[in-house]
């Protein structure tokens, strides 16, 4: 083989391997936005199970810790509590407090809505006017106006909801100013100025307003947020599946056959 033949061959090869790198590259990225929405939807989930089951959303766990809430995480504005996933008090594997990427997701909720109805009778309850009588607590109608946490189409933009019950958010590709092994991801000095959507989404800085906007050159985290008349809405019909399906295990039981928490079984 001649020397203009071993370079043709070494060409070739190069580019090959280049294009085989982007395809790969580009698979891997598509795997961690796909964990990254699954991962999200799987947190709101237990949130919406735990509001269902306690009338109040968990507190965050602190970055770095057990994942147990803990309700002496820093309070932002007054209003907002900011740590992350509460991955052990919702039940779920510890896989869940991160991204697809690794990073820990963000957790941000009205401070307003984690009391415990039990332990204050004069707190607020994520349940609708009328659905759990002869409880104490404010209406849902003074929950609506009073969560104290926003989500904005854009950093300084226009408030997509200024009644937002809790905020998830995984910080994209860059993983810019996410909790990772230990400490915060350092972001570039220009990074306020470039990604000023995503600066506004870091959890160490003191504001209780988010940014939700699509995908673009400048912004790359993904948000998931539900107002608290949308959760209380939700919890509302997962009370309602978790009480039919108790009435179906008690007259499973009083038949005196085993009950798989869907169907009733001959003992």
């Amino acid at each position: 083989m001649t020397l203009l033949e071993l370079a043709i061959v070494i060409v070739i090869l190069g580019l090959l391997l280049g294009g085989g790198w982007k395809v790969l590259s580009a698979m891997l990225e598509t795997r961690a936005s796909t964990t990254t929405d699954r991962t999200l939807k799987r947190v709101e989930s237990a949130l919406l199970l735990y509001a269902a089951r306690h009338a109040h959303l968990p507190c965050p766990a602190a970055f770095g810790g057990n994942g147990e809430a803990d309700c002496g995480v820093r309070l932002v504005d007054g209003s907002a509590l900011v740590g992350a996933v509460p991955w052990r008090t919702l039940g779920l594997p510890g896989s869940k407090r991160r991204d697809g990427r690794g990073n820990t997701i963000t957790y941000a909720v009205s401070a307003s809505l984690t009391a415990d109805p039990d332990a204050d009778g004069d707190t607020t309850r994520l349940v609708r006017d009328g659905a759990s009588p002869g409880v104490p607590g404010k209406t849902l109608d003074h929950v609506v106006t009073n969560t104290g946490l926003t989500v904005r189409n854009r950093a300084g933009g226009d408030a997509v909801s200024d009644a937002v019950a809790f905020v998830l958010v995984a910080h994209g590709r860059n993983g810019h100013g996410a909790w990772h092994d230990g400490g915060f991801n350092a972001p570039p000095p220009d990074f306020a100025a470039n990604r000023p959507g995503e600066a506004r989404n870091r959890p160490r800085d003191d504001r209780a307003a988010w940014v939700e906007r699509p995908p673009a050159d400048t912004f790359d985290d993904s948000v998931r947020w539900l107002s608290a008349e949308a959760v209380a809405s939700r919890a509302d019909l997962v009370r309602l599946t978790l009480c039919r399906r108790q009435s179906a295990a008690d007259r499973c039981q009083a038949l005196g056959c085993r009950w798989t928490g869907v169907r009733c079984l001959k003992p």
